[in-house]
């Protein structure tokens, strides 16, 4: 429920796995308690903490019990009461380590480590209608790295607990700096949506004309009348790298185009000669 970021009461389990397992995505750290120290090391080197510093244990429960001490039933009573947990457990386990991040950045003392977010995530709303998950990929690369000129597609999972005649999904991309990049919905695209009770998809395509950088996704559910759905503010992130012939600068590609009326050079200019208009 935490990395999911929905209430326990809100729907029944086995149907926000899915957003838990695209949170732990978007993790520059994933570390696990029965490796600890080796854990901790490694997120003291990509943050560039002391690594010498003593880590004190903290509420240690006496006389724990072990699996080995628990009856087979038991066990299996509590696989059952935590099986998304679990799944989501071994999902962790087989996430790639990520050796760099591109949030990374140079610290006035030397050190290098992750920055934070321009602005934290925030998440509100009614969830009548609610996002499920959100998946951020390049059509040519298959994942959220993606490079210049490749198709954004934001492929957006939810369910609705209500009928609403006038429904609207709607998407911003901001840069680093909170300044919004670009921002579309359903109604300005082809009007509201009608939609009943029951799952849905949606998906939005975009050209990717950016500038080399991190940017934020934001998510909205909500009626043309201001009803608030669900909002999930820079929930989501993607990278756009530069292509290898990259030919323009600043935040957008606008693919600007000229045309030229020139004199004549003169007939006894020297080779290569320019003449100033």
């Amino acid at each position: 429920y935490t990395l999911s970021g929905v209430g326990p009461v809100s729907f029944a389990p086995g149907k926000i796995l899915a957003r838990a397992e695209n949170t732990l995505r978007k993790f520059d750290f994933v570390g696990f308690y029965e490796q600890l120290t080796e854990d901790l090391r490694y997120l003291s080197e990509m943050c560039g903490w002391d690594p010498t510093i003593p880590l004190p244990a903290a509420n240690v429960t006496p006389g724990r019990k072990k699996r080995e001490d628990l009856d087979p039933e038991t066990i299996a009573l509590i696989e059952e009461l935590n099986r998304d947990d679990l799944t989501l457990y071994e999902f962790a386990k087989a996430l790639p380590r990520k050796t760099e991040h591109p949030t990374c950045v140079e610290r006035s003392d030397g050190s290098v480590g992750p920055s934070p977010p321009f602005a934290a995530p925030d998440e509100h709303g009614t969830r009548e209608i609610m996002i499920e998950s959100v998946t951020v990929r390049g059509r040519g690369s298959g994942s959220d790295v993606l490079e210049q000129g490749d198709l954004l597609e934001i492929d957006i999972r939810g369910e609705s607990t209500i009928a609403c005649p006038e429904f609207v999904a709607g998407i911003r991309i901001s840069d680093p700096n909170g300044g919004e990049v670009y921002g579309i919905n359903t109604l300005l695209l082809d009007g509201a949506l009608v939609i009943g009770r029951g799952q849905f998809s949606l998906l939005f395509t975009c050209e990717t004309r950016l500038a080399p950088s991190l940017y934020y996704l934001t998510v909205a559910f909500h009626a043309v009348d201001g009803r608030n759905f669900h909002w999930m503010e820079n929930y989501f992130t993607f990278v756009c790298v530069a292509r290898s012939n990259a030919n323009f600068s600043g935040r957008l590609d606008l693919k600007a185009k000229f045309e030229a009326t020139l004199p004549r050079p003169a007939p006894n200019s020297p080779p290569g000669a320019k003449r100033l208009i």
